[in-house]
């Protein structure tokens, strides 16, 4: 109400420096108000952690903004099972969501996002099909500046986070394989953050220049991985799996103290073959030792994680909710349909 207040005031005030002064005069008021949510939200925290198991934390409110989001995400994995079904791409689920399918069977009640991962090969085939795909309809891929790449609806609405995940030239037999692998991630990573990112993100629905930029960068990039990360040398087809570089560059910041959770090596047989396990209405695609591959990034998913935090629900406004109804009211087989259809006749 005190922020509302003050834009209301500087609406109608000419002078920037007028504008500013009224919202700095009001300010110490909102931080108050903050530092009171946040107060009783860490008080709501312990609350639950001291009387409640995880497991049995209730679902989101239908029609609150997580449940919107949650719902429209399950609408958007829909359509990307049929898209991978048609092109014969192999996905699983991970990140958060996979704690979700052994813990939930489902959402983690608080999540708004969804995590998926893939083999390099078929990542590289999504990424130039899908922008052709989505060609014309409310759908993108957003490619973040680091080559990260998301699905989404109507420029937000809901998103699916896309993670290729690479394969070894051997299988890492011990500590001292692990420690050469991550230096040399270090390394790449240090040397593409400078030379081999995007100036801004993204959508596949801009100018074809952006796009066509993106491959270029994306192509430098894999040179970078051929030379630094496998020393030119093939994948093994026992090789250990490790986190692709697009991810790990945004996670590069923490790697001076944890490069083990974001390289997140895991063996061939961890992985492979890939089962289905049931989230929330649907059977999904996940790891063949889903406990396995979270203990590696996670470690013990059944205790209560330090923060409870979410990614995009704090930023709705009424356009993405309304995107975000209109999203779960679709008929996506159909959508899907109409796509491949006009994808076919090109």
């Amino acid at each position: 109400m005190i922020k509302f207040i003050a834009n209301i005031i500087c609406m109608f005030l000419p002078n920037k420096k007028m504008r500013s002064n009224i919202r700095q005069y009001f300010r110490p008021g909102l931080d108050k108000k903050i530092d009171e949510i946040y107060a009783n939200i860490n008080y709501i925290n312990k609350f639950l952690k001291i009387t409640h198991p995880i497991t049995e934390i209730p679902k989101a409110t239908p029609e609150s903004d997580i449940w919107l989001i949650q719902n429209g995400i399950l609408k958007l994995l829909d359509l990307w099972s049929m898209i991978c079904k048609e092109f014969n791409w192999t996905w699983w689920v991970s990140g958060g969501n996979l704690i979700g399918v052994v813990r939930h069977s489902g959402f983690i009640p608080w999540d708004d996002d969804f995590d998926l991962e893939m083999s390099r090969k078929d990542y590289e085939e999504m990424i130039k099909i899908l922008p052709s795909f989505f060609e014309n309809t409310k759908f993108s891929m957003f490619i973040r500046k680091s080559s990260f790449v998301k699905i989404i609806y109507k420029n937000y609405g809901a998103l699916i986070d896309v993670c290729a995940r690479e394969q070894y030239c051997k299988k890492l037999s011990d500590n001292k394989d692990k420690k050469e692998l991550k230096e040399s991630m270090i390394k790449m990573v240090q040397i593409t953050r400078n030379n081999c990112c995007l100036e801004k993100d993204i959508l596949t629905n801009d100018t074809n220049e952006a796009y066509s930029k993106f491959l270029e960068i994306y192509s430098k990039n894999r040179d970078y991985h051929n030379r630094i990360v496998m020393k030119n040398k093939p994948v093994s087809d026992d090789g250990d799996w490790f986190v692709g570089s697009e991810i790990a560059s945004l996670a590069h910041n923490s790697w001076t103290n944890k490069p083990d959770t974001v390289v997140n090596i895991c063996s061939h047989d961890i992985i492979f073959p890939i089962r289905e396990m049931k989230f929330e209405h649907m059977m999904l695609p996940v790891p063949n030792n889903p406990t396995a591959f979270n203990e590696v990034q996670y470690g013990n998913v059944f205790s209560w994680p330090n923060t409870i935090d979410c990614h995009t629900s704090k930023k709705l406004t009424n356009k993405h909710r309304t995107a975000l109804r209109e999203l779960i009211s679709l008929d996506i087989k159909e959508v899907f349909e109409e796509m491949n259809q006009r994808y076919k006749l090109k």
